[in-house]
């Protein structure tokens, strides 16, 4: 299947280009490694690492708390058809940045101004876990951006259930990210085939523990959860947006049979009753990684079916 719009060619961006460390050989990530300088809050710059491979209608991975290296295997497949753009925010994978860094409210910026860097006047915005919050608020900003949302087991509202509403405060608590983070359990339990490993060799997952041989950045991931459980109005900006500004968006949702224990999948499909929903059968919380392939076909036919005719 060729998909084609106006918006097909990748922009050149051959001086953004960084070396490669050497925990991470091309083999296991198998595209340019590229820095773009951000400006914090106080004017300072921090390198943040992106990824933008292939041509076609854009594709925005968003991922708040891991790194881009969970949609390495649906980028491969995908850059045949379409240019995939994706981001490492601070204190994550190959970006800079410490704890002061680790703010929600901030990355929904970055994306943007990555997008405008990369010249991208049109994109659909992909989002998993935490990326859901960040990715809505980024497409809500310049709305005449948006061409469709795809949701991977991921929220854009407040967390309304105590369960989740403890999760997220524990794991952003002094305990979990002092204990757990020096620890490094998450990104050691994520890289297993209950998290995103299912199909990865040895190399492949010595290659995504990469960033966390820092602690500091295994850490990181903690720090995002706090700054999750304290931004309820950064969820209710997301919410209203889903009802007013993105409520005509194409929306495709994807979740593990395995891993919905919040209900998200029933509420995306109240606010957008006419979205292409799919489920992953024995997946968890990382479909796209359980079921690449099945993922990747998903992702075109729906693009070609309810993005290219709206």
């Amino acid at each position: 299947m060729t998909i084609t719009t106006s918006n097909t060619k990748s922009s050149d961006n051959s001086t953004d280009e960084l070396n490669r460390p050497h925990w991470l050989p091309e083999q296991h990530w198998p595209f340019t490694i590229r820095r773009y300088e951000h400006r914090r809050t106080d004017g300072a710059p921090i390198s943040l690492h992106y990824t933008d491979e292939g041509a076609g209608p854009v594709l925005v991975f968003v991922h708040a708390g891991m790194w881009s290296f969970i949609w390495r295997d649906t980028i491969t497949q995908l850059r045949s058809d379409f240019r995939c753009i994706s981001v490492d925010f601070p204190g994550a994978g190959l970006s800079e940045g410490s704890a002061v860094d680790i703010d929600l409210a901030t990355y929904p910026t970055i994306i943007e101004g990555i997008l405008d860097h990369c010249g991208v006047d049109r994109a659909t915005y992909v989002v998993h876990d935490l990326g859901g919050v960040v990715g809505v608020l980024a497409a809500a900003a310049r709305p005449e951006r948006v061409a469709g949302l795809v949701v991977t087991n991921s929220f854009a509202w407040e967390p309304d259930r105590r369960s989740l509403k403890v999760m997220l405060r524990f794991m952003g608590s002094r305990i979990g990210t002092v204990v757990l983070g020096s620890l490094r359990l998450v990104p050691r339990m994520t890289r297993t085939k209950v998290g995103v490993g299912r199909h990865y060799d040895k190399d492949d997952r010595r290659a995504f523990f990469g960033p966390y041989r820092r602690r500091a950045f295994a850490r990181n991931f903690h720090r995002a959860m706090r700054s999750a459980a304290r931004s309820a109005p950064l969820f209710d900006g997301a919410e209203t947006a889903l009802h007013t500004t993105l409520s005509h968006v194409p929306v495709l949702t994807v979740f593990g049979e395995k891993n919905d224990p919040f209900g998200f999948a029933d509420r995306w499909r109240s606010i957008f009753p006419d979205a292409t929903s799919w489920v992953v059968d024995g997946g968890n919380h990382f479909p796209m990684c359980d079921d690449p392939h099945g993922y990747v076909a998903h992702v075109r036919d729906w693009y070609a079916d309810m993005v290219l005719t709206a």
